[in-house]
């Protein structure tokens, strides 16, 4: 994100009011602002297909300050509460809508592409209706505070949802006040106010219109509200995960709907423009605030909810009151007995596994409908060495074909620098794959095709490479049987994987025997498959107090089968 925007914004802003409609379209603005040369202000995407508008509104608060106050007092103008001409409270009372009963903003129900006539009122008895069903659900099923009182600005302490025509794809927005009131800054940077919600009068002409359209945008405006209100926004330049905000809100429509997946249009562009921002074939860093507004990301979510239960996502918002997402997240994995760089490679891993490749068992459950991954770059394979120089940013995905005369070899690489995005320090790493039938120099493995599969980067231990083949869906890499890391270092390390091969194994009690052959712990743990190998997880913290530095022996015993390994153990 860029730091300032042009003491002009004003009335840039304004002049998109020129037009005849008579209410504000925050994609009007955003185009108006992007059309300007002279605005420098930070954009997701291409404005025209901005589907939640609330990205857009954060960036303009997050430079409040470089605004004259010429500029403020015109933005102020703009981005006001609606004032409309009725209003009408929900049946649990959480909510009051408000909307017009005639003119350009009345809302209407869709019937076949077409409104029809006076059906406002039951427009809003379907909105009440998917509101406190949207409450009930994202606040007493799943656990999430509520967002907070806004001190009666709507008429009453309810919370407000406004009811206007915004075009064919901006679905809603969630709003807060301008200025910033000091009261809410918690932690420093940590700021939480009271929001209101704009959403559409029909969704006629969206992509996914009617009462479809309805249901999704309730169920990601509301949660921006949730997020904005009960757990905080981090509003520094470097610190700014909007991304992840937007992530959630798209990954929470699936939760809250789970068979109306607008997400599906989103997804797209993940899969098929991994691109850096500036369209080269360097990967798009997953954390990136410079392109997509996050929408496409929610397959993260969707993924972790698979790994984990989707209580997840709650852990880490609770845990950015206090710290921001990539920390927060950091943090909730180690709890769960894993790390970023392990879930990010696996993430990388199952990213492959769409469309046709799908297992819904496996990988995503709704997968199959995710489009292929496009390759970053595709060469062929010579017969001899064939070889890929390229890039890649911290914490981002790459994948890279290497394509035979019978079969194509995918090489999936992820980058797992987090500490790097940290500190800042997010420049593209240079990377070098090779796929020869000889012995290579460069870090390898060898593949059950007999082929070599070679990597090099300035610091392998950030990375994390696979290699599947097209022919048959399945993994080329040979199944080493070490247990990894090895030495184990506790303070380091957030698990040791002990691979097996018994493929029925579910379950595996573990003994950790000291070189006396002295039981120092046991612990029973699942039979999982990562990366296309059956493996056991034993997390740091479960030993970490209980077995000191040391070598031990190691037993997995599971119902039809045994498997041992020796691993130095460091405190």
């Amino acid at each position: 994100m860029r730091n300032s925007i042009n003491l002009s914004i004003g009335l840039v802003v304004l002049a998109c009011f020129a037009e005849a409609q008579p209410i504000k379209s925050l994609r009007q603005i955003v185009r108006a602002l992007e059309s300007s040369q002279s605005v420098s202000l930070y954009s997701t995407a291409d404005s025209s297909t901005v589907k939640c508008g609330t990205p857009l509104i954060q960036a303009i608060r997050s430079q409040w300050s470089a605004l004259s106050p010429q500029s403020r007092a015109e933005l102020e103008q703009v981005l006001q509460r609606p004032t409309l001409q009725t209003s009408r409270l929900s049946p649990s009372g959480h909510f009051r809508i408000h909307f017009d009963s005639s003119g350009y903003n009345q809302p209407a129900i869709i019937v076949n592409g077409q409104p029809i006539p006076n059906s406002h009122s039951a427009y809003i008895d379907s909105v009440v209706a998917v509101l406190d069903y949207v409450w009930n659900y994202e606040i007493g099923i799943l656990g999430y505070d509520p967002p907070p009182p806004d001190n009666n600005l709507g008429g009453g302490p309810e919370y407000d949802i406004y009811v206007e025509e915004l075009g064919t794809s901006e679905f809603g927005y969630t709003d807060w006040p301008y200025p910033y009131d000091p009261d809410v800054i918690l932690n420093g940077s940590n700021e939480r106010h009271f929001t209101y919600i704009v959403i559409d009068n029909d969704y006629l002409g969206f992509r996914t219109p009617g009462m479809n359209g309805l249901k999704v945008t309730c169920a990601h405006e509301f949660h921006h509200a949730v997020q904005i209100g009960a757990y905080g926004l981090w509003n520094n330049v470097a610190n700014n995960d909007f991304y992840f905000n937007e992530l959630t809100s798209s990954w929470m429509e699936d939760v809250v709907y789970t068979d109306v997946n607008d997400y599906y249009f989103d997804v797209v562009n993940y899969f098929r423009g991994l691109r850096d921002y500036r369209g080269s074939a360097l990967s798009f860093a997953f954390f990136s605030r410079s392109s997509y507004a996050g929408y496409e990301r929610c397959i993260w979510g969707h993924f972790l909810a698979k790994r984990f239960g989707r209580n997840i996502m709650r852990e880490i918002w609770t845990g950015i009151r206090e710290t921001p997402f990539l920390k927060s997240a950091e943090k909730v994995l180690l709890d769960h007995g894993t790390d970023w760089g392990t879930e990010f490679s696996l993430f990388s891993y199952w990213n492959y596994y769409t469309a046709d490749r799908a297992d819904s068992a496996r990988f995503y459950p709704e997968g199959k409908n995710y489009p292929r991954f496009t390759p970053n770059m595709t060469t062929n394979f010579t017969g001899s060495t064939s070889t890929i120089a390229s890039g890649s940013y911290p914490l981002s995905t790459a994948m890279y074909e290497f394509q035979l005369a019978q079969d194509t070899i995918t090489a999936i690489v992820s980058n797992n620098e987090v500490q790097a995005i940290l500190s800042n320090d997010m420049g593209a790493r240079q990377i070098t794959l090779m796929l020869s039938k000889g012995a290579v120099s460069a870090p390898h493995v060898l593949l059950s095709n007999g082929l070599t599969a070679g990597f090099s980067a300035d610091d392998l231990t950030q990375w994390k490479t696979f290699y599947t083949g097209a022919s048959t869906k399945t993994d080329l890499e040979r199944v080493q049987l070490a247990a990894s890391p090895n030495p184990f270092r506790l303070a380091v390390s957030a698990r040791l994987v002990l691979p097996v091969e018994d493929p029925a194994a579910a379950k595996a009690s573990v003994y950790f025997l000291s070189s006396s052959m002295a039981l120092a712990y046991t612990g029973e743990y699942d039979v999982t498959t990562e990366f296309g190998t059956r493996m056991i997880a034993i997390p740091a913290k479960d030993i970490q107090t209980r077995i000191s530095s040391g070598i031990y022996f190691v037993v997995a015993k599971m119902t039809h089968s045994e498997s041992r390994w020796k691993v130095a153990i460091i405190q």
